[in-house]
Formats: C-alpha cells, sequence, structure tokens
C-alpha cells in the first residue's frame, strides 16, 4: 500500500506546484515586495512557497516533461505568488507530420519534387545504358525513387550494326576517309576514322593531321631549297653576271631578287651602243631586251625597229 502511493507522491507535487498559475497568479505583480504578510520574493521558502526565485524551480525544461522536446534556451519560472511553477520561457517544439508534395524532405521521406532526385537516369542506375531525354522521378508516397521517364537502351555495342541510340557501331556511321571526318583540316594519307568503344561518337582514330615542313625563308641570311642567295650571300659583284656581251657603266652593282631565287640588276646600268646595224645582233637585242634597266627598254624598241627595217 505504502509502496503504490509513493509512486503517485511527485506527480501529485507537480500538480499541486502548477496550481498557482491560475488567473490570481496572472494578475499579481510581476515582483512581489516581501513582507512578514508576504514573503514571495525573499529567495527563501516559507510556509506555503512552492518555490521563491529560482528556488525550488527544476533546472531546465525537460524537468518538467521530459516526454516533449523543447526549443534550446528556455527556463522554467517561479509564478508570482511563489505558489507554482510556470513555463517560464519554455517553448515546445511541435513536430509536424511530413507532407508528401510540399518540396520538402521531411521526416523519413527519400524524396518530395525534385529534392532527392538524381538529375539523370545514369545517376539512378549506373549499371544500364539509357536514352537520352529521360528522367528519374519521385514516387507519389515519397518513398522512393522511380525510373520515371528513363528507357533502357538494349542496343549491343559491338555488334557491328548501329542499333537505335547508337552514333556508330564498328564501320558503319564511320565515314571512310579523314576527309569525310573533317574536311577543314589536310590529313596525311593512309588514315581512317573509328568509333568510340562505346558507340557514341565518331573519333579520328588513325588520322594524323598533315602539317608540312617548314621551306626556305628568304632573308633569313641562310640559302636553302631553291634559293640561289640570300642578301650579299650568292651575288657576284660584278655586272658583267647580267651579261657579259653588255657594257655596264662603272659603280653598278647586281643584288639578290626580293625572292632570292635570282640575281636581280641592282644598280647595275647598261651603257648605249650607237644604232650602227653592222654591230646590231639578235643576241644583243635579247641581252638587252633581257637585262635592260632604265633606258633597255626604249632602246631595245629602236634596236628591233632597225633589225626589221634592216634585215641582216
Amino acid at each position: 500500500m505504502f509502496s503504490r502511493f509513493h509512486q503517485y507522491v511527485p506527480a501529485l507535487i507537480l500538480a499541486s506546484m502548477m496550481v498557482g498559475c491560475g488567473d490570481d497568479s496572472k494578475n499579481a505583480p510581476d515582483n512581489p515586495t516581501p513582507s512578514p504578510q508576504n514573503p514571495c520574493g525573499d529567495g527563501l521558502l516559507s510556509d506555503g512557497e512552492v518555490c521563491d526565485g529560482v528556488l525550488g524551480v527544476p533546472a531546465s525544461c525537460s524537468d518538467i516533461d521530459p516526454q516533449k522536446q523543447w526549443q534550446t534556451g528556455g527556463k522554467p519560472a517561479c509564478n508570482s505568488t511563489c505558489t507554482g511553477i510556470t513555463m517560464g520561457s519554455c517553448v515546445e517544439i511541435h513536430q509536424t507530420q511530413p507532407e508528401c508534395g510540399d518540396g520538402q524532405k521531411n521526416g523519413d521521406e527519400v524524396c518530395d519534387g525534385v529534392l532527392g532526385v538524381p538529375a539523370t537516369c545514369a545517376e539512378f542506375d549506373s549499371s544500364r545504358q539509357w536514352k537520352d531525354g529521360g528522367k528519374p522521378v519521385c514516387a507519389s508516397n515519397c518513398m522512393a525513387v522511380e525510373i520515371g521517364s528513363c528507357i533502357e537502351n538494349t542496343a549491343k555495342c559491338g555488334n557491328r550494326v548501329r542499333e537505335d541510340g547508337e552514333v556508330c557501331d564498328g564501320m558503319d556511321g564511320v565515314p571512310l576517309t579523314c576527309s569525310e571526318f573533317d574536311d577543314s583540316i589536310q590529313w596525311e594519307e593512309g588514315g581512317m576514322p573509328a568509333c568510340s568503344s562505346n558507340c557514341d561518337v565518331v573519333w579520328q582514330g588513325s588520322c594524323v593531321e598533315f602539317i608540312p615542313k617548314p621551306g626556305p625563308v628568304c632573308g633569313d641570311g641562310k640559302i636553302t631549297g631553291d634559293e640561289v642567295c640570300e642578301g650579299d650571300m650568292g651575288v657576284i659583284p660584278n655586272c658583267k653576271v647580267l651579261g657579259k656581251n653588255i657594257e655596264w657603266k662603272p659603280g653598278g652593282l647586281p643584288a639578290c631578287a626580293d625572292d632570292c631565287k635570282s640575281i636581280a640588276a641592282g644598280t647595275c646600268e647598261p651603257i648605249g651602243v650607237p644604232y650602227d646595224i653592222t654591230i646590231m645582233n639578235w643576241n644583243v637585242l635579247f641581252e638587252w631586251t633581257e637585262w635592260g634597266g632604265r633606258e633597255v627598254l626604249p632602246r631595245a624598241q629602236k634596236l628591233h625597229d632597225i633589225v626589221e627595217k634592216y634585215p641582216v
């Protein structure tokens, strides 16, 4: 009998402590002035007081009701008449039931809307190949991710037959030449494009871009390739190299042509020849026409006219 009564003592005490939370405690002053008639507020437990200040007040909100969840930072308090314990700054956390479709993954939900759903079919199941364009979805009860619009690609890469979802397979779907693969590039001979190992792209395969070797560069100071001169290199300082049967003014020098592939007249100038038909011949006319300077062409024309008039 005694043991049963002992079980209910804490509950009876707590009930008696909470009695003071009625209307009379709300109308009482927050900070009562202690007096011999009303000792509440002196920080001492007097007759008839359940608490006074922090004395007799539970240390935490959980001490009031350990079955509830409380926000952090709150504390219970003694009421203004010291006759009961109030909730003070304790605020209960009210658990809301998860609602599927609210876009928030709550409780034991696996997903909700797009939250918790893989972005691609490959992320949903990387062990399978999928056709383009599909997406997984969240189940209607938010408890699982489902296949959605993902469609498995059943094509078998490697059977040399281009099937649905494949760009190529073996040589099926592969251009026959490197130029067909990319005609903007010059390729070396003998190469062929190829299909990738998973049949999703055509790549250059054994095609190798042709990169021409650098040829001779006129002006680099080196006689290379089909060059005959470079600056003064390869140039004989004598105008006779331009024509042995022509008499040249003294002081002139031949020069290397702009393309380094021939000798130009430079400062060489021929000396005029009397229009005596006895010393004129086609060889002189040819040389004057071929190698003449500023005065050569007019003189060559006159020679031509003379020869036409007086044939040898």
